[in-house]
């Protein structure tokens, strides 16, 4: 597995972690932010990067800074 790879294993439970401590399935978290529920998943599980345009309403809905969001999904080990 790539270090990418690995990092994204570790960094990832942190989004889920965060949707879960503000109340929201995946399926509300979509609908929230304009997306389908297997983009969500797909963030989640470190398949695929949320786009840049849909960062700063996702870092909302979890109750994060955009700052704090990078952080999760820029820092390897995080």
């Amino acid at each position: 597995m790539t270090e990418v790879a690995n990092a994204a294993r570790v960094r990832r439970p942190l989004i889920v972690e965060r949707r879960r401590v503000v109340g929201l399935t995946q399926e509300a978290l979509a609908a929230v932010l304009g997306v389908q529920r297997c983009t969500v998943a797909r963030w989640e599980t470190g398949a695929t990067e949320p786009m840049l345009w849909v960062r700063p309403r996702l870092a909302a809905s979890l109750g994060l800074t955009l700052e704090e969001l990078h952080a999760i999904l820029e820092e390897p080990g995080r």
